[in-house]
């Protein structure tokens, strides 16, 4: 029972977190002008590329198997 309830935490929690960058994506368009947007665009694209490999998938590493 307690599994499906963090399992809907978590979906809750993933639904929020990717509608808010949503909106402030949609903000930010609004309110900067195309080449300061577009620097950040790229900014933003460099540090989610650059994140994989700085912290070496160490978070999945501590899975734990519920038996």
């Amino acid at each position: 029972m307690i599994l499906k309830i963090s399992r809907y935490l978590i979906l809750g929690s993933n639904i929020f977190s990717r509608g808010a960058a949503f909106v402030v994506s949609a903000l930010l368009a609004r309110s900067l002008a195309p080449e300061e947007f577009g620097a950040l665009s790229v900014a933003l694209t460099f540090a989610g590329l650059l994140f994989p490999l700085v912290s070496f998938s160490l978070a999945d590493s501590f899975v734990f198997h519920a038996c």
